[in-house]
């Protein structure tokens, strides 16, 4: 059972640094929502 919660913590910290680039991307180029939501 330990190993299904340790997958679930490494899917979950993996689609954080995702949404953490998508989001400096946003700042950092000016994009629209529109382009975020194609990028994801």
């Amino acid at each position: 059972m330990k190993e299904n919660q340790s997958e679930k913590i490494s899917l979950y910290q993996f689609k954080q640094d995702i949404i953490l680039v998508v989001v400096s991307y946003y700042c950092r180029f000016s994009l629209s929502y529109r382009d975020v939501s194609e990028i994801l």
